[in-house]
């Protein structure tokens, strides 16, 4: 993304002009009340400007980046508008205080109430988009121009997924960007660094000289996410496993695949919502046939995770998704660690929750979705 630059208020401009022409000039009150404003090069390649330190944000994402950098920010207060996910999302609703009085307006995927976001006085939004196809992209394009001929300027950034080379470095970039708008960068850098440094403490321990385990991610519906996903970039290149998906984003899966592919570790990733390893070991029927399963080998040594509805995001909560594969994959290495206690310490550090509303935000990652019971 290239440097952001503040440009110049067009009443400053303004005043200058009409100076040198003998008119009167602006008043100089009239020229310091006038919203600086800042060019942002979004992830659809646009040079957007929008205002800085906006008062009326609205939110439409996937990973919640946008929203839990604001609550850490104080800023969350900004929020006017939000999407249904985000809106519905148990986790979020304890982290961020400003979703509770931010009216739906729908997404890109629902469709847009865009007269109830004209009416709310938005200044900016963000605007997360899956963009999959040729089709994924003219249907959000779509949606950002006719934000924009309302007046309001939108942010699009792509889903940390929609990259052919996956990357935590994606989302590190829309909390900058957050940053720069409300013009916030130390200590956006702030939160960037503590991400960091929560995946680096899992990434330390990786052993040099292990042999690669097999991994298989299934995304709680009847597919495994591929190498091309970002879960695989965050759990086999980084953990230094070895996806038995193999190519692809969404690799579609039956039980009689798994099988043939019994990988030494399962994880349960909670893309449609969450599924917990008691179900797995139990023989549900969601997504797959899990009695038809027993005999896979992570299930029968007992190496399989589960990951709530947004840890296995490329989000905040990535240490712990980490964390928690890590130790599937490399029980020795992590066996000191109390893992239900190193999560609770991280969601009380990371967003300054108190004890009680980590662990209601941690229970709210079991959001069972669209997955029914």
């Amino acid at each position: 993304m290239p440097p952001l630059r503040p440009t110049a208020p067009i009443a400053v401009l303004g005043a200058v002009v009409l100076s040198a022409c003998g008119t009167p000039s602006v008043p100089t009150s009239a020229a310091e009340e006038a919203p600086a404003t800042v060019q942002i090069t979004d992830d659809f390649d646009r040079v957007v400007e929008v205002p800085t330190g906006p008062d009326r944000v609205a939110v439409m994402e996937w990973e919640g980046l946008v929203s839990k950098t604001l609550a850490i920010l104080g800023e969350d207060n900004t929020i006017v508008a939000v999407d249904p996910a985000t809106k519905d999302d148990p986790t979020r609703q304890v982290m961020v205080d400003g979703i509770a009085d931010a009216v739906e307006v729908g997404s890109a995927w629902s469709g847009i109430n865009y007269e109830e976001l004209a009416s709310l006085d938005t200044d900016v939004v963000f605007l997360e988009a899956w963009v999959a196809s040729d089709e994924d992209r003219t249907l959000h394009e779509e949606a950002v121009q006719t934000i924009e001929d309302l007046g309001i300027p939108v942010v699009v950034f792509l889903s940390p997924s929609n990259f052919d080379e996956p990357s935590m470095d994606t989302a590190y970039s829309i909390v900058d960007t957050v940053g720069t708008v409300y013009e916030r960068s130390s200590d956006t850098d702030r939160i960037v660094e503590n991400l960091r440094s929560g995946i680096d403490e899992v990434l330390t321990r990786i052993p040099d000289d292990a042999p690669a385990p097999s991994v298989a991610l299934f995304a709680t519906t009847a597919y495994l996410m591929g190498e091309k996903s970002l879960q695989s970039h965050l759990f086999s290149t980084l953990l230094g496993a070895r996806n038995v998906a193999g190519p692809g984003t969404f690799v579609p899966i039956s039980e009689e695949q798994l099988l043939a592919h019994d990988p030494d570790v399962l994880v349960v990733i909670g893309h449609e919502g969450y599924l917990s390893t008691q179900e797995v070991y139990a023989g549900a029927n969601i997504g797959l046939d899990w009695n038809k399963l027993r005999d896979l080998r992570a299930i029968r040594d007992q190496r399989v995770t589960a990951l709530g509805y947004d840890e296995w995001r490329a989000t905040l909560e990535t240490p712990v998704a980490l964390m928690k594969v890590g130790a599937a994959l490399y029980p020795d290495a992590f066996a000191d660690v109390d893992l239900a206690a190193w999560e609770q310490e991280f969601y009380q550090g990371a967003f300054g929750l108190d004890a009680d509303a980590a662990a209601e935000a941690i229970e709210g990652q079991r959001y069972r979705a669209d997955l029914g019971s």
